[in-house]
């Protein structure tokens, strides 16, 4: 098992559900920090392709 831990700046509540969809973006996120919204939905992907699951 491998878990991960993120200590960031939090997502709220209401957008939890949108998670892991391509391009999310929380909109607690400043825009001084750089992203694409890219990465947790890599993640997911490649985590169901090998039948594992990436949750919060």
């Amino acid at each position: 098992m491998i878990q991960i831990t993120d200590s960031g700046i939090g997502i709220l509540a209401d957008e939890l559900k949108k998670v892991g969809q391509k391009f999310f973006r929380s909109q607690s996120v400043p825009e001084s920090i750089k992203g694409t919204g890219f990465g947790l939905f890599l993640v997911k992907y490649f985590g169901e392709l090998q039948l594992t699951y990436a949750g919060l």
